[in-house]
């Protein structure tokens, strides 16, 4: 037996460009392709929902049926702190979430996984704060921003979803 290596499911129909309910059954397909740069043979994964599957592509390897973990099956623990860094980062790339990086690297300050950088650097833009990772003192620049009222019960259920990690029955942690 060979094993390839490829990510995890999706969560979302490539072909219908929706996510995947629960409950709802989905094929994956294993397609090997040569990466453009290097021309290795590579191994890819992609998910499609039974309602738009037609049949496994020509240059499948492999393919299998699972279904999505319903609602009762899933659990959730609490995300670690590199996987919190790893949302920030993301966040802070996209300017409509800024308010939600800010409160992010607030609470990452109050875990003392990040601190304000005392002296700041020019690498930081305008509108930017600077913060230092304790572990590694890696910077993070994080936008500056100050959140209406109206704005602050959406921001606390945004920042509950990027806390939690949702684990379903026989995933690995």
């Amino acid at each position: 037996m060979v094993e390839f290596p490829f990510g995890r499911c999706s969560k979302r129909c490539q072909i219908q460009n929706r996510p995947l309910l629960p409950g709802e059954r989905y094929y994956s397909v294993a397609i090997a392709g040569k990466n453009v740069d290097d021309e290795e043979e590579q191994v890819s994964r992609f998910d499609v929902a039974i309602s738009a599957w037609t049949g496994p592509p020509e240059n499948a390897i492999g393919w299998w049926m699972k279904e999505m973990p319903r609602v009762e099956q899933l659990r959730v623990r609490p995300a670690k702190p590199t996987e919190l860094l790893d949302r920030l980062t993301i966040l802070c790339e996209n300017p409509a979430d800024a308010p939600l990086a800010s409160l992010l690297a607030t609470l990452l300050v109050r875990k003392r996984i990040l601190s304000p950088n005392p002296d700041p650097s020019d690498s930081c833009p305008i509108g930017f704060t600077e913060y230092r990772h304790r572990g590694s003192s890696a910077p993070f620049c994080v936008p500056t921003n100050e959140s209406t009222a109206d704005e602050e019960l959406a921001l606390q259920t945004r920042l509950q979803q990027l806390l939690l990690i949702e684990v379903g029955q026989g995933d690995s942690e």
